[in-house]
């Protein structure tokens, strides 16, 4: 059984022409209460655009049991900074079809104006002869929107796994499963579906100081997923698919500032099931019944090749870190 929620043309390999990169900071686990990120004047602009989103037909849909033992989301963004494609959303959204090699070329990520900012495809695939459901989204690389429009299909999908992706600019040949996220941002605008720039920033401090996702809330909240153990999984995988590539862990590093961060934190908030008016506001989530689900950020290496072997070796590691996570 296979579920296509929309179609999508063939792409042909993309060169990655930017670079990005972080801080670091650490500090004990706290009780969430709420997340509120000021965007200033682009608040209720980013709320209706997630309105929009949510008026819209396709989204993940709920898999019986009975059809796939397991659900996963995987997570990933449009482009930004001047790429053609982003790897986190190209590798979701071939996922299914590169894992069971159902497809020579690969399906465009990129994000168009009736999307409304986010694009979701929906397959069941075979693992170790294990059904799992899996529904890919890919997101525009805007503060608050693209973590409300996860935790939007985790709430349709009711996920036993979310894996969220991106891209680090500052380790080139070293992919990372994030250990937390923080409760900072950094006052640097958001990328539009097509990759240009955005003016979604979020409003800095008086004193000049680094926004906060969460005024008052927890430095650090840990991912809930094993990150050391992933690292062990993988780490042999992607040394014999990739010259000079590797994955780590970030236990004792940061996972940055950046959109990646924002969508780690907001999404781990709400996973927990603690109200999150984003966007000043403007947003109102509260999701309900999905603490057990477990959710992780892995930072794809910035200078990741992006042909169809590629998406397919990744995917295959993240088969096996679906593996790792969730069979029982």
């Amino acid at each position: 059984m296979i579920l296509l929620v929309r179609k999508y043309r063939l792409i042909a390999a993309a060169t990655l022409v930017a670079t990005m990169s972080f801080g670091s900071c650490r500090s004990p686990k706290s009780r969430v209460s709420k997340v509120l990120t000021d965007l200033g004047s682009d608040n209720e602009a980013v709320a209706e655009r997630f309105n929009q989103y949510k008026a819209k037909r396709d989204h993940c849909s709920l898999v019986p049991r009975d059809k796939a033992k397991y659900r996963v989301i995987l997570a990933g963004f449009g482009p930004f900074s001047g790429l053609e494609f982003n790897t986190s959303s190209l590798v979701a959204m071939n996922f299914s079809a590169q894992l069971d090699h159902a497809q020579a070329g690969l399906i465009s990520p990129l994000i168009n104006k009736d999307d409304a900012d986010g694009i979701v495809r929906q397959d069941i695939v075979s693992i170790d002869g294990v059904k799992v459901a899996v529904c890919a989204v890919s997101a525009s690389v805007i503060w608050d929107l693209a973590a409300a429009i996860y935790l939007h299909e985790a709430q349709n999908f009711k996920p036993d796994l979310i894996i969220m992706s991106g891209m680090d600019g500052g380790n080139p040949t070293l992919g990372t499963w994030e250990h937390h996220a923080m409760n900072v941002a950094k006052s640097m605008h958001g990328y539009e579906r097509n990759g240009s720039q955005s003016s979604v920033t979020p409003k800095e401090p008086a004193d000049g100081s680094d926004p906060l996702i969460l005024p008052g809330g927890p430095e650090v909240l840990p991912m809930t997923w094993n990150a050391k153990r992933l690292v062990e999984v993988t780490s042999p995988m992607v040394r014999k698919f990739f010259t000079n590539f590797d994955v780590q862990t970030s236990d004792e590093e940061t996972p940055g500032k950046y959109l990646c961060n924002n969508v780690s934190y907001v999404v781990l908030a709400g996973l927990a099931g603690h109200p999150l008016p984003l966007a000043g506001g403007k947003m109102s989530m509260k999701i309900n019944g999905l603490e057990s689900v477990r959710a992780g950020f892995f930072h794809y290496p910035w200078d990741s090749e992006q042909d169809a072997d590629a998406v397919r070796h990744w995917s295959e590691v993240l088969a096996a870190a679906i593996k790792s996570e969730i069979f029982r």
